[in-house]
């Protein structure tokens, strides 16, 4: 004897037209420094890095 099994609903997503040809871009920064946000995020990775090993530590 089965349960009866919830439908759900799925997400449709359209298929993309492929005569548009898109092209990668650098996502500049507010400055549009590209180095700078290459720095800016480097530095949000090692400070999530650095409070794990702190809290890792206490254990």
């Amino acid at each position: 004897m089965g349960h009866e099994q919830i439908k759900v609903g799925r997400l449709r997503i359209p298929p993309r037209d492929r005569r548009i040809e898109v092209k990668a871009v650098l996502a500049l920064s507010k400055n549009g420094i590209h180095n700078a946000q290459f720095l800016n995020a480097f530095s949000i990775g090692f400070l999530r890095y650095n409070d794990t090993i702190k809290q890792l530590s206490k254990f």
